[in-house]
């Protein structure tokens, strides 16, 4: 599972920018363990695919 931070590394974007996405649910799945938000890897895949214009 990945960070915030390791998601915005690998869409070399701001971490502002992942959870700005987070805020408005325009961004990929997420999970919630306590307080600390997780992005699974297949979930991030997915999203990324079903977005061209971001590859």
């Amino acid at each position: 599972m990945l960070n915030e931070h390791q998601v915005a590394e690998y869409l070399n974007m701001s971490v502002a920018s992942v959870r700005r996405w987070r805020l408005f649910r325009k961004g990929p799945m997420f999970v919630k363990i306590g307080s600390a938000v997780r992005y699974k890897y297949g979930d991030l895949e997915t999203w990324l695919n079903s977005c061209p214009g971001l590859r």
